[in-house]
């Protein structure tokens, strides 16, 4: 049998004592049969089943009878088998390194021998916790964030809720889930899943923060995990249970002061936030205002232009702000406000001078102001009266004066004033007169003018002759005292004087003695201010107005008679303009011009030295040397007749006749032919102008003057002249232009026919034989 052999031993000693039986091993087995053995795997590891690195995988051989140290080797790899031969029990182990290959140990060979020597087989435990899986590798999770928020997924309020989903690249154990410091729920997921989802409500009083995730977790081995966010998606939340910090600040475009507002001026408030936030609702005082800017930013402005309805107060002003995810926080003023001011200021003022009329001022006399306002004043006010700037001094806040020392170059007027100011918003102010009737000031710093007017009641007021007045009118300008008024020598009346006025009236009856001439005046005078003044017509020479002459004696008048006629100026035919040129001493009325009863018309009007008087010849006029009488006035009325001396002009508007006689120096004195003479002799009713023009059809006729009324007119007959009667045409003119007319003496005894053609002859030759081209003894050739 298979065994250790065990040997007993019975023996006595000599004496013959008998001992114990000896039962003793004799160091001897029998074995004939091979050894089994079976193994268990199992890790290091809280989960035996898996090994990472740094973790023993152990193996226990258990055989069934004392064997060898067994050789382990799995999946390649070569376990350390502590101990001696003779165990049945062996724990090979190995360490797991990064390096090694990861993987189910499926594969294991052991190999040993029992003590004899036999090979023993060996078998795997077939419990299912006997087995170990290599796994070196580090997992990884890619997750994701996102809130429930209806609008911005990437932000979270109070109550909104926040899920993280988690995606690994193998199984793990149940990740822990925390996002600054926030701890998430796995609500999905368990050990050896590869998808969890966390979730977390949030609470008022979590922190408002851009979360960030830390997800601890490891695979099944215990490798820990490396976190990787989605990059596909966003996937970040912040959570945000506060309104938005933001501050405001108010300001008006005031050019005076940026806390003030007057009607037109913008005011402005300025929002700026920490975060994203919608448009604010800006409302100061109940007045809303205009917002302007993105629809989600962190700077906005709101602006309202001042109306004159708007309320006069310091501006309280509310500014609600809702950030990206609904928190509404109203934001806090930075600085001052913006005071609205829509009330003009008044100002009321006295004006007076330090002249002893306190109504008027002269060169070196202030004029003062003093001026009072309604509220405080911006600036000193602006003080212009009739042009003049005045020096403004502020007194205090609402009152001021004004003064100007006056200078000749003032303008002489009433001054009306014109103040500008503001109140210290830049409300422009309005101003009046306290009393006006009192408070006035007139500048007179110029010595009174005077303009006079010089007329005679005479039709030419200009003129004045004796009985006519001369009035002389004195405009000044300004109120004077009755003036002093003398003229050439004498002082002239004053009509109606008062004691001051700015319009005198003084007159002179014009007598027969008075001297011929220009009357000349001066006029002396004084204003209220007791400026002098002075006036003289002789500095108005020129102007009719002052100007006025004495005359007592008639105008010499002189004239002189011609005519347009081409040929002679002392002759007129019909359609002649017939001139009379008037000279006279003096101007004088338009005179009447008759001349042997012919009316001309005469041009210029009245007042003039030169009058030019016209007539166009009709054929009614008498033919006569003409006789003219001019009758005029001068313009005081000084009559004047003058009657013609000297040359006239004789009308003659008869035209005058021609007789004629034509005869040829052929021996018949009706014919002419070539080298015959054809004579024409003319005799007119009057002196002819010039040589008459004599044409025989269409043959020009070479005339000769005898006398002033005789003529004669020849020709030369050539062959070219046309074989005709010959047709007389005369043309010619009296001395005075009047064109003639002419006849033949006797037209039956006096023509002539021109005949230059040599006459020609045909020839018919026949005898009255019956052969009338023959002709025998007897025949009629």
């Amino acid at each position: 049998a298979n065994g250790a052999i065990s040997c007993t031993f019975t023996y006595t000693d000599i004496v013959g004592n008998t001992p114990v039986s000896l039962t003793s091993q004799c160091g001897v087995t029998i074995d004939t049969v091979p050894p089994t053995a079976t193994y268990c795997i199992s890790t290091s590891n809280s989960n035996s089943t898996l090994a990472k690195s740094g973790e023993v995988v152990s193996i226990v051989v258990s055989a069934s009878e004392a064997i060898t140290v067994p050789s382990v080797i799995c999946n390649g790899l070569t376990f350390t088998v502590p101990g001696s031969a003779g165990l049945n029990r062996y724990t090979a182990t190995y360490t797991v390194t990064s390096g090694t290959i990861n993987g189910e140990l499926s594969s294991c060979v052991i190999t040993y021998t029992d003590i004899v020597g036999y090979s023993g087989t060996t078998s795997k435990n077939s419990s299912s916790s006997c087995r170990a899986a290599i796994d070196t590798v580090l997992p990884n999770a890619t997750y994701c964030l996102s809130s429930n928020h209806l609008t911005y997924p990437t932000l979270a309020r109070a109550g909104n809720l926040i899920t993280l989903t988690m995606l690994a690249t193998e199984s793990l154990k149940v990740p822990t889930v925390s996002c600054s410091g926030l701890s998430f729920s796995i609500v999905q997921g368990s050990s050896g899943s590869t998808s969890f989802v966390a979730t977390r409500t949030v609470l008022t009083a979590d922190t408002n923060v851009q979360l960030v995730c830390t997800l601890t977790f490891t695979d099944l081995a215990g490798n820990v995990g490396t976190q990787l966010i989605d990059t596909n998606q966003v996937c970040t939340v912040r959570i945000d249970t506060v309104g938005a910090v933001a501050v405001f600040t108010v300001s008006s475009n005031n050019v005076h002061n940026s806390e003030l507002a007057v009607a037109s001026n913008i005011v402005t408030v300025v929002v700026e936030s920490t975060e994203l936030i919608g448009p604010p609702i800006i409302l100061c005082s109940g007045i809303p205002f205009l917002v302007s800017g993105p629809s989600n930013g962190t700077v906005f402005t709101g602006t309202h232009t001042v109306i004159s309805s708007d309320p006069n107060v310091a501006l309280n002003c509310s500014v609600m702000t809702t950030d990206l995810v609904g928190n509404n926080r109203s934001a806090i003023q930075v600085g001052p406000t913006v005071t609205i001011d829509t009330v003009h200021p008044s100002l009321v003022y006295t004006i007076i001078s330090d002249n002893a009329n306190s109504t008027l001022a002269r060169a070196s006399d202030t004029v003062t102001l003093e001026l009072f306002a309604s509220e405080p004043v911006w600036d000193v006010p602006s003080v212009v009266c009739s042009g003049i700037v005045f020096n403004v001094v502020r007194l205090n806040s609402t009152h001021f004066t004004a003064t100007h020392v006056v200078v000749t170059s003032d303008p002489n007027v009433l001054l009306d004033t014109v103040i500008v100011f503001e109140d210290v918003a830049g409300n422009s102010g309005t101003f009046s007169n306290v009393d006006s009737s009192v408070y006035h000031v007139r500048i007179d710093t110029v010595n009174p003018n005077a303009t006079l007017s010089l007329a005679s009641d005479n039709l030419t007021p200009t003129l004045a002759r004796p009985g006519d007045v001369i009035t002389l009118e004195i405009a000044t300008s300004e109120i004077v005292f009755p003036p002093t008024v003398v003229c050439d020598g004498v002082t002239w009346p004053l009509v109606d004087a008062v004691t001051r006025s700015t319009h005198f009236v003084a007159t002179w009856t014009v007598i027969s003695s008075d001297a011929n001439g220009l009357v000349n005046c001066t006029v002396t005078f004084a204003d209220l201010a007791s400026n002098p003044g002075s006036a003289s017509t002789q500095s108005h020479a020129n102007d009719t107005h002052v100007f006025v002459v004495i005359d007592t004696e008639s105008p010499s008048v002189s004239f002189t008679l011609s005519s347009n006629n081409s040929h002679d100026s002392q002759l007129a035919i019909e359609g002649n303009l017939v001139t009379l040129v008037i000279h006279s001493s003096e101007p004088i009325v338009q005179p009447t011009v008759v001349c042997s009863g012919i009316v001309f018309d005469v041009s210029g009007g009245n007042g003039l030295t030169v009058y030019t008087a016209t007539h166009v010849v009709v054929s009614s006029d008498p033919n006569t040397a003409l006789v003219c009488v001019v009758s005029t006035t001068d313009l005081a009325g000084n009559d004047r007749l003058v009657t013609q001396v000297g040359p006239t002009v004789t009308i003659d508007t008869v035209h005058p006749s021609l007789v004629y006689t034509i005869i040829s120096d052929n021996a018949n004195s009706t014919l002419a032919r070539a080298s015959d003479t054809v004579t024409l002799e003319l005799f007119a009713s009057e002196p002819v102008w010039d040589v008459p023009s004599v044409v025989c059809s269409g043959i020009v006729f070479n005339v000769v003057r005898l006398n002033s009324t005789h003529f004669t007119a020849t020709h030369v007959v050539v062959t070219s002249d046309p074989n005709v009667l010959l047709d007389t045409v005369i043309v010619f003119e009296d001395v005075a232009g009047n064109s003639g007319t002419f006849s033949n003496v006797d037209s039956s005894v006096y023509h002539v026919r021109i005949d230059t053609v040599n006459p020609n002859a045909t020839l018919s030759l026949a005898s009255d034989n019956l052969t009338p081209t023959l002709a025998r003894p007897g025949d009629v050739i």
